[in-house]
């Protein structure tokens, strides 16, 4: 009868030992996916931003590189070929820049960015600005008022670029 309640006892004891550690696989198993999951949405959040990151970046660049084909031919460029042909850079430029900003400002719509929203839709009407102001240096220079589209440069476009810059 000893050996019944030894064994008894044995077996119970066995009994709790495998319901804690089932009970303590399954808890991990539990911590694991909970975590993993948290990964994950901490990974979309993440590549959200670094996807704004990215987007401002190429406004940022397309913006710097229509700035300086537009200097240069204000103040170096004299050959009337390679003129013709950075008046079709410049523009296409200023063209892609509505495109990188539109881009922004869908990406900070998915993530839910109210505050980069509200700062988007405040910068907007200076990229507006922007873009015209480009096509009416461009259309001074090629009216041949050089000096003209100079004076708009310094005076215009030069502020709007930097405007736009603070924000990217």
């Amino acid at each position: 009868m000893e050996n019944d309640r030894a064994r008894s006892s044995v077996i119970g004891s066995l009994h709790n030992s495998v319901l804690i550690n089932v009970f303590l696989v399954l808890l991990l198993a539990v911590f694991f996916i909970v975590s993993s999951l948290n990964v994950k949405v901490h990974s979309k959040t993440l590549d959200s931003y670094i996807d704004d990151k990215y987007t401002l970046d190429r406004l940022n660049t397309l913006i710097t590189e229509t700035a300086e084909s537009l200097l240069r031919l204000l103040v170096v460029e004299t050959d009337r070929k390679y003129t013709h042909k950075n008046f079709l850079t410049i523009l296409s430029q200023s063209e892609d820049f509505q495109a990188a900003f539109d881009q922004f400002y869908d990406a900070t719509i998915k993530r839910k960015g109210i505050s980069e929203q509200s700062l988007a839709r405040e910068i907007e009407p200076v990229i507006t600005e922007l873009r015209r102001d480009i096509v009416k240096c461009v259309s001074l220079y090629r009216a041949g008022n050089i000096v003209a589209a100079r004076n708009y440069y310094n005076k215009r476009l030069y502020g709007r670029t930097k405007q736009v810059r603070r924000f990217t």
